[in-house]
């Protein structure tokens, strides 16, 4: 039924010519209708699994310039996620994007080092959970970045997870 086909552990590619459609229909109706019907992976995320946990005083140019050359980062090789305790909202989460579809926010650890944050693609999920962190101490999950913008070079945090501090 395929043309061709390919892929990888994290990708499937296929190419069907338009004539093999309701063929490949067919064959996938009967295979349903043949066998049981199972999840091939576990309901829910998987637990996000944090590298090290970091106090802001170490976070550094230099620091994310060493993580720069663990890359390339994918399967098999999957980016850092730091994680730092006892953060706090400074000021109100900011939409971004055309649709508003991002969140941006600065946290500080007792108003002595920020850093701004920024949630892609989750701002609709996230807004109420970073709001109710902000009224006392949180930790947040966050992948570390180098933005290079206009010959400036800041760090910020891409949002990983956030959950209040709990006193542990």
């Amino acid at each position: 039924l395929f043309s061709s086909f390919g892929g990888h552990a994290m990708a499937a590619g296929l190419e069907l010519k338009t004539d093999n459609i309701p063929q490949l229909i067919n064959h996938l109706q009967s295979s349903l209708l043949v066998g049981e019907v199972r999840p091939v992976c576990a309901p829910g995320p998987a637990p996000l699994m944090i590298d090290a946990e970091v106090a802001f005083t170490d976070l550094s140019r230099q620091m994310l310039r060493e993580i720069e050359m663990l890359a390339p980062f994918g399967e098999g090789n999957p980016e850092p996620i730091l994680a730092t305790k006892g953060l706090r909202l400074a000021g109100q989460p900011q939409f971004l994007g055309k649709n508003s579809e991002h969140l941006s926010f600065v946290v500080t650890t007792t108003g002595k080092k920020s850093f701004r944050v920024i949630a892609f693609w989750q701002a609709a999920q996230n807004l109420a959970r970073i709001e109710s962190v902000g009224k006392g101490t949180f930790s947040l999950a966050y992948t570390p970045r180098l933005n290079r913008w206009h010959g400036n070079e800041t760090i910020e945090l891409e949002f990983k997870d956030i959950k209040p501090d709990t006193g542990d």
